[in-house]
């Protein structure tokens, strides 16, 4: 039985390997979790690798142990990246928090004609849905974290996927369940859907119009929508 408490770590663990916990950690698990010496939590770092681990307290320095690895889930068989016009308020954690839970591998932002919010500064965005994803996986039991990022559509490298798509609204013929490739890039529109140029642009590219079926949707829900149709068989 896995240990309720999960942690991600910015590195490679293996069995053995003892660590001083960084300043964030040691805080959860001294203050917050109040645990004592000899007390376990399940670490899973950069290599993929989850481990009980055992906690130990010298002082105000709190050193973790890797004793033995676990078993984790497995990553589902497409690697799906979503391209996510960015909405406003705290629309994109909703999105980065629920379709972390369901697998998906990475999540790309970008400001469509039709966004209301506007970034000002997207690194802090960019940290602050970053802490969404880590402990989005933390709570599911991912042992990947994805990755976040703010690009255009015009910087990303297309031919880097099996496939691609554009949930264009209910009018489209084919379903999102059509779709199929190791690696596949989904793209989801803002607030009143993408513009006529923006699904020019993606048609150029080659993306394939899709729906996600005959009602209309919330961006978060249809981004959730669109990780579930791929990622749960």
């Amino acid at each position: 039985m896995k240990n309720q408490y999960r942690f991600y770590v910015e590195r490679e663990l293996h069995s053995g390997c003892s660590f001083d916990a960084d300043e964030g950690l040691g805080f959860q698990l001294g203050r917050v979790l109040r645990l004592s010496r000899g007390d376990t939590v399940s670490l899973f770092g950069i290599n993929k690798k989850e481990f009980l681990t055992r906690v130990s307290f010298h002082g105000r320095k709190i050193t973790l142990t890797p004793l033995r690895e676990t078993a984790a889930p497995e990553e589902p068989e497409t690697r799906l990246t979503l391209l996510l016009a960015l909405s406003k308020k705290d629309k994109p954690e909703a999105q980065v928090r629920s379709c972390t839970e369901l697998g998906v591998s990475e999540f790309v932002f970008f400001c469509s004609g039709r966004s209301v919010a506007k970034p000002d500064m997207p690194e802090q965005k960019t940290e602050r849905l970053a802490r969404v994803a880590c402990e989005a996986a933390e709570q599911c039991g991912r042992v990947t974290v994805p990755r976040i990022g703010f690009r255009s559509p015009e910087e990303l490298d297309y031919s880097a996927y099996d496939a691609c798509a554009v949930c264009s609204g209910p009018a489209s013929e084919k379903s999102l369940k059509d779709i199929a490739g190791r690696n596949v890039l989904v793209a989801v529109g803002p607030e009143g859907g993408f513009s006529g140029a923006e699904l020019d642009f993606f048609e150029e590219k080659g993306f394939t119009p899709v729906s996600l079926g005959s009602l209309v949707l919330r961006s978060e829900t249809a981004a959730a929508a669109a990780a579930a149709c791929l990622l749960i068989k």
